[in-house]
């Protein structure tokens, strides 16, 4: 679909997109940035405070998933490390490591996005089969991803991807995002068309579409 108006988007990275029809001019387009720069600087920070938030885990937090949960531990090695207890893992933290340093932050993001990634290729498919028998919309083959920019994708040929993060959602938010790209098999885009057919499947997407956006892609 072409584009109809000018739009700005920014993404959960906080990269910015300008949407620009063919009808506007450059300097349109430059003059719609100028004047909605305050507010992209504002979004912008919102974004990345709330991403540091999300991946500023302290020892002794405890990260739930969908089937298991990730303790942090600090001490014992010089050395990221992870260990299972049960079905949880437990992340062993440097003692030498100063807990909001970008050392310890990048390190500890990466290994939990790690154990996302397994939980999420453990869970996703089970959970994928259940969702398109329930609604009888069936799909063709299923991967899952450490997409960081989008939560799911589907294709032409109805082959459906997952973002690994989002074995760190609550389950409603994983239904929600399962039954959408399901709903994309029948439906390309998001036209009128799209939404009311998943409004038929998952009478309250609007609340959990808006509750996902606040939602950071750990992956």
């Amino acid at each position: 679909m072409r584009a109809r108006n000018l739009s700005i988007r920014i993404d959960r990275e906080s990269n910015v997109r300008v949407t620009v029809p063919g009808w506007c001019s450059f300097q349109k387009a430059e003059q719609f940035v100028i004047d909605k720069y305050g507010w992209i600087i504002k979004k912008k920070g919102q974004i990345e405070s709330r991403n540091d938030g999300e991946y500023l885990w302290l020892p002794g937090s405890r990260i739930s998933m969908l089937s298991s949960n990730i303790e942090i531990v600090q001490g014992g090695n010089n050395h990221f490390s992870t260990d299972m207890k049960g079905r949880d893992y437990i992340l062993n933290v440097p003692s030498g490591l100063i807990a909001n340093s970008s050392e310890y932050r990048n390190g500890l993001k990466e290994i939990v996005a790690d154990i996302g990634f397994l939980e999420a290729k453990r869970m996703l498919p089970g959970l994928m089969d259940g969702f398109s028998e329930e609604v009888q919309l069936p799909f063709g083959r299923l991967n899952v991803k450490r997409m960081k920019t989008r939560w799911g994708s589907c294709s032409p040929k109805n082959n459906i991807s997952l973002s690994s993060g989002l074995a760190f959602l609550d389950p409603d938010l994983v239904e929600y995002v399962c039954l959408h790209e399901l709903t994309h098999t029948i439906h390309r885009n998001h036209s009128s068309a799209f939404w009311d057919a998943l409004g038929t499947l998952l009478p309250d997407y609007k609340m959990r579409r808006k509750k996902l956006r606040d939602a950071a892609i750990i992956a």
